[in-house]
């Protein structure tokens, strides 16, 4: 009986060594690589690329020069006249001859502000300014908005605008305004003394335009 209960404790002992739970592997071996193709995870296997045999040739860079002359050839507008109250005697006879004159205006990006400022001849009034910008085609009429002026003469008032450019407006086409006061069933113009009031077309990288012209010519080798 002794001998059997000391085998038992054995099978005991032992069964607790083979079921006692394994430490972490210490080794400082790395995992082993597994490779995946790619249309198990629904890729594809195969990329297709075609390759032209004027690839390689430098002419290639025709493209990209042509697409940074586009780039560098965008053009701005800048305003094409005076600011009317910078003479101020002559703004005055203006007003008092056409009942009405552009005081001030500003063009900032596509931006276009003003004043006008018109005589108080009349309690109903409305102020506009009349734009075009494909050289008279079609046009534009935009209300202003009269402002409450703390310091104004009596007999004038004033009047501002804001002007929306278009984002693309063809360097062919001129852009000019002109604005209109009516009163009492009457209607006076401003338009600059038969000029209308410009906005002129100009380049905004002039130097940087002309040196990738030169360089776009030496490319194609058609320069003389």
């Amino acid at each position: 009986g002794r001998n059997d209960s000391m085998l038992c404790n054995c099978s005991n002992a032992r069964s607790q060594q083979l079921y006692k739970p394994l430490r972490p592997c210490l080794s400082h071996h790395h995992r082993k690589k597994r490779v995946v193709f790619a249309d198990t995870r629904g890729m594809s296997l195969t990329a297709i690329h075609v390759f032209s045999k004027f690839e390689d040739e430098p002419y290639q860079n025709k493209s990209t020069a042509t697409m940074d002359l586009k780039i560098s050839s965008v053009r701005s507008l800048t305003l094409d006249f005076k600011q009317p109250s910078a003479d101020y005697l002559d703004f005055r006879n203006r007003l008092i001859q056409n009942s009405i004159c552009l005081e001030s205006c500003s063009l900032q990006e596509r931006s276009l502000t003003g004043t006008i400022k018109v005589r108080n001849i009349g309690f109903e009034k409305s102020v506009q300014v009349r734009v075009t910008y494909d050289s008279w085609a079609s046009f534009t009429d935009v209300d202003c908005t009269f402002m409450n002026n703390v310091y104004s003469c009596q007999d004038t008032d004033t009047f501002a605008f804001v002007l929306e450019l278009p984002s693309y407006i063809p360097p062919q086409n001129r852009v000019e305004f002109c604005i209109c006061f009516k009163v009492q069933g009457q209607t006076y113009w401003d338009n600059n003394d038969g000029k209308n009031y410009v906005l002129k077309h100009i380049d905004k990288q002039k130097g940087r335009l002309e040196g990738k012209l030169q360089t776009l010519c030496e490319n194609i080798g058609k320069c003389s």
